[in-house]
Protein backbone atom coordinates (compact mmCIF):
# COMPACT_ATOMS: atom_id res chain seq x y z
CA UNK A 1 0.00 0.00 0.00
CA UNK A 2 2.87 2.33 1.36
CA UNK A 3 4.37 1.78 -2.40
CA UNK A 4 1.58 2.99 -4.78
CA UNK A 5 1.46 6.26 -2.32
CA UNK A 6 5.07 6.63 -2.73
CA UNK A 7 5.07 5.65 -6.22
CA UNK A 8 2.27 8.51 -7.03
CA UNK A 9 3.64 10.64 -5.05
CA UNK A 10 7.08 10.37 -5.61
CA UNK A 11 5.77 10.94 -9.23
CA UNK A 12 4.52 14.17 -8.93
CA UNK A 13 7.35 15.40 -6.87
CA UNK A 14 9.41 14.21 -10.23
CA UNK A 15 7.28 16.70 -12.22
CA UNK A 16 7.43 19.71 -10.27
CA UNK A 17 11.06 19.18 -9.56
CA UNK A 18 12.30 18.38 -13.45
CA UNK A 19 14.16 15.53 -12.79
CA UNK A 20 12.39 12.86 -14.90
CA UNK A 21 14.44 11.06 -17.26
CA UNK A 22 13.98 12.45 -21.10
CA UNK A 23 14.92 11.56 -24.62
CA UNK A 24 16.34 14.80 -26.16
CA UNK A 25 16.30 12.86 -30.12
CA UNK A 26 14.94 15.82 -31.84
CA UNK A 27 16.83 18.78 -32.48
CA UNK A 28 14.88 21.80 -31.82
CA UNK A 29 14.42 25.29 -31.89
CA UNK A 30 14.73 26.93 -28.90
CA UNK A 31 10.92 28.23 -29.16
CA UNK A 32 9.80 24.75 -30.32
CA UNK A 33 11.28 23.14 -27.83
CA UNK A 34 9.05 25.79 -25.40
CA UNK A 35 6.19 24.49 -27.00
CA UNK A 36 7.26 20.68 -27.29
CA UNK A 37 7.46 21.46 -23.72
CA UNK A 38 4.35 22.87 -22.92
CA UNK A 39 2.76 20.14 -25.47
CA UNK A 40 4.53 17.95 -22.79
CA UNK A 41 2.94 19.05 -19.34
CA UNK A 42 0.06 19.21 -21.23
CA UNK A 43 -0.02 15.32 -21.56
CA UNK A 44 1.04 14.84 -17.82
CA UNK A 45 -1.65 16.98 -16.56
CA UNK A 46 -4.12 15.09 -18.87
CA UNK A 47 -2.58 11.74 -17.49
CA UNK A 48 -2.78 12.98 -13.51
CA UNK A 49 -6.55 13.94 -14.38
CA UNK A 50 -7.56 10.59 -16.03
CA UNK A 51 -5.48 8.79 -12.98
CA UNK A 52 -7.19 11.39 -10.31
CA UNK A 53 -10.97 10.55 -11.81
CA UNK A 54 -10.53 6.82 -11.94
CA UNK A 55 -8.80 6.80 -8.35
CA UNK A 56 -12.27 8.31 -6.93
CA UNK A 57 -14.38 5.98 -9.15
CA UNK A 58 -11.93 2.90 -7.73
CA UNK A 59 -12.27 4.25 -3.88
CA UNK A 60 -16.47 4.62 -4.07
CA UNK A 61 -16.21 1.10 -5.49
CA UNK A 62 -14.10 -0.71 -2.96
CA UNK A 63 -15.12 1.91 0.19
CA UNK A 64 -16.77 -0.73 1.67
CA UNK A 65 -13.90 -3.21 1.26
CA UNK A 66 -10.77 -4.08 3.50
CA UNK A 67 -7.54 -6.02 3.02
CA UNK A 68 -7.41 -9.46 4.47
CA UNK A 69 -4.39 -9.25 6.55
CA UNK A 70 -4.81 -5.68 7.54
CA UNK A 71 -8.10 -4.52 7.63
CA UNK A 72 -7.40 -1.38 6.02
CA UNK A 73 -10.24 0.05 3.51
CA UNK A 74 -9.20 -0.16 -0.04
CA UNK A 75 -10.08 3.10 -0.71
CA UNK A 76 -6.80 4.46 1.18
CA UNK A 77 -5.10 2.50 -1.52
CA UNK A 78 -6.87 3.88 -3.95
CA UNK A 79 -6.82 7.12 -2.59
CA UNK A 80 -3.16 7.41 -3.42
CA UNK A 81 -4.50 7.79 -7.26
CA UNK A 82 -6.74 10.44 -6.63
CA UNK A 83 -3.61 12.56 -4.75
CA UNK A 84 -0.95 11.59 -7.28
CA UNK A 85 -3.26 12.54 -10.05
CA UNK A 86 -4.27 15.49 -8.50
CA UNK A 87 -0.35 16.98 -7.76
CA UNK A 88 0.25 15.96 -11.04
CA UNK A 89 -2.37 17.91 -12.64
CA UNK A 90 -1.24 20.87 -9.76
CA UNK A 91 2.87 20.37 -10.81
CA UNK A 92 2.11 20.33 -14.18
CA UNK A 93 -0.35 23.36 -14.83
CA UNK A 94 2.39 25.40 -12.58
CA UNK A 95 5.24 23.86 -15.42
CA UNK A 96 2.96 25.30 -18.11
CA UNK A 97 2.11 28.54 -16.59
CA UNK A 98 5.62 29.41 -15.00
CA UNK A 99 7.95 27.44 -16.19
CA UNK A 100 11.42 27.64 -14.80
CA UNK A 101 14.21 29.20 -16.34
CA UNK A 102 16.36 27.86 -18.92
CA UNK A 103 19.76 28.32 -17.74
CA UNK A 104 20.71 25.08 -16.06
CA UNK A 105 23.76 26.66 -14.41
CA UNK A 106 21.07 28.35 -11.66
CA UNK A 107 20.95 25.79 -8.92
CA UNK A 108 18.59 26.71 -6.36
CA UNK A 109 19.86 27.85 -2.79
CA UNK A 110 19.17 24.55 0.00
CA UNK A 111 18.11 26.11 3.36
CA UNK A 112 20.74 24.94 5.56
CA UNK A 113 19.92 24.32 9.46
CA UNK A 114 22.76 25.48 11.89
Amino acid sequence: MMLAWLTLIGAAIGVRERTHFTLHVLQLSPAAQVWAERIHHVLIAGFGGLAAWYGVKLCLLNRTLATPGLEINLAVLYASAVVGGVLLVIYAVSMIVAPPPRDHSIVPLEVRAE
